[in-house]
């Protein structure tokens, strides 16, 4: 049965590149609080600026000033993503041959559906005695994402899991940004082997219509190294990339 999600991944791609600029920082375009906080500064006098007269007689500033905090520290846990748990994936790369490095993958165990977390490490480890080493990556779109994971057909139509054939899990909608690691989810919801690594942030819709189960922690560049690969137009690379081994880090090596 062949899924429908590379042709997703791809128009969003596409969505995600027009819209890559949108969403900077900006700061109030008169200045006028900088200003407001000056002007209250000089009257309440260099030595008062932060005591409680100045803040009670003209609170805007103060106010303002806090609030851009406040909006700063949500946005850094925004960016940062979910809390990771202690289990360390790892996937070791090569193409043509040749080694490109390791992908150290930490999973949100308090987030995402048990069974995804089981599925994902016992498809390391090669728990039931198929896995993702030696496995194929077959799809990488240039600065976007790497495809890989299916372990059956190797051209993204397949996939087992640990499970059986496939599972389904519901997804907690979490965000995919830079370095988020996904399993595909097909049109019936339901999932195997399949993921992808992202290089940049997804459009949003990416976060219902597949599941996010972890981030990259350290071997982002080796993701990034793994996009420039040369392919062809349905974007299969041209040379030969796959997992060499994978497993999980014992904790002194996390």
């Amino acid at each position: 049965m062949t899924t429908q999600v590379p042709k997703a991944l791809l128009l969003a791609a596409a969505a995600c590149t027009r819209q890559h600029a949108a969403g900077a920082w900006r700061t109030h375009a008169s200045g006028a609080w900088v200003r407001h906080m000056h002007a209250s500064a000089g009257r309440a006098g260099s030595s008062s600026v932060w005591s409680l007269r100045s803040i009670t007689s003209n609170p805007v500033p103060y106010v303002m000033a806090f609030g851009l905090l406040g909006s700063g520290f949500y946005g850094y846990r925004m960016w940062q993503g979910p809390q990771l748990g202690s289990t360390r994936v790892y996937l070791d790369f090569e193409a043509g041959g040749v080694p490109v490095g390791r992908v150290v993958v930490g999973l949100y165990e308090s987030r995402v559906p048990p069974t995804v977390v089981e599925n994902f490490v016992g498809l390391a480890t090669h728990k039931e005695g198929y896995g993702y080493r030696g496995s194929p990556v077959h799809q990488v779109v240039p600065g976007y994402c790497v495809m890989a994971g299916d372990i059956t057909r190797g051209d993204g139509s397949g996939g087992a899991s640990v499970f059986g054939p496939e599972f389904s899990a519901r997804s907690p909608e979490l965000r995919h940004t830079r370095g988020t690691v996904s399993m595909v989810v097909d049109d019936r919801s339901m999932m195997r082997s399949q993921f992808f690594i992202t290089a940049m942030p997804m459009p949003r819709d990416m976060d219902k219509q597949m599941l996010a189960c972890g981030r990259v922690v350290r071997g982002q560049e080796v993701v990034d190294q793994l996009t420039r690969l040369p392919a062809d137009g349905d974007h299969r690379p041209r040379i030969p990339v796959r997992i060499v081994d994978s497993g999980v880090l014992p904790p002194e090596q996390s």
